[in-house]
């Protein structure tokens, strides 16, 4: 990213945008506008209040541009009615393992932390280095335990940090 951004800083955007539309492209290829818009919109917008998107988008650079984005998508998107206690937090006994990445903006380690309460016995891994979706084989080990044995008192939950790609400023 530094490099891209040196060469937009000197006048040559096309790295920039030739990575920009390869993402597109690939994203195009591996998501569905239609599930997304179908769970997300049943399951999470319509329970989104004025109030929480005035408290998490204050003083940030987009403010509330990408939750009027998604509640104009859901206004015309026909949506399923959820049984009662759809949204009830999960409580369980059977194994589970939570895996999170370390600098997931999307899905941090704390929301992990919170369904984590309702499951008794549980292991939670902590990827140190990784986003939203990195799986190692530290991770793949961790899941084996668990697919193997049927529980988490086995599990291995002190992976390694994936190291950081080195700084570059050239191709």
């Amino acid at each position: 990213m530094p490099w891209t951004i040196h060469r937009a800083h000197q006048g040559d955007w096309k790295p920039l945008v030739d990575g920009i539309l390869e993402s597109a492209r690939g994203f195009d290829h591996q998501f569905s506008a239609g599930v997304f818009l179908s769970i997300t919109c049943a399951e999470d917008v319509r329970y989104i209040t004025d109030a929480e998107v005035a408290a998490a988008t204050a003083h940030t650079w987009l403010g509330d541009y990408r939750v009027r984005e998604q509640r104009a998508a859901c206004a015309g998107w026909p949506q399923a009615t959820l049984p009662p206690g759809y949204r009830a937090p999960v409580v369980s006994s059977v194994p589970t393992l939570f895996v999170s990445g370390d600098v997931d903006p999307a899905t941090p380690k704390a929301f992990a932390d919170r369904v984590a309460k309702g499951f008794a016995r549980h292991a939670d891994l902590v990827l140190r280095g990784q986003g939203h979706s990195g799986w190692t084989r530290c991770a793949a080990s961790a899941h084996a335990t668990l697919v193997r044995t049927g529980s988490v008192e086995a599990i291995d939950t002190t992976c390694p940090a994936t190291p950081r790609p080195p700084f570059r400023i050239s191709p």
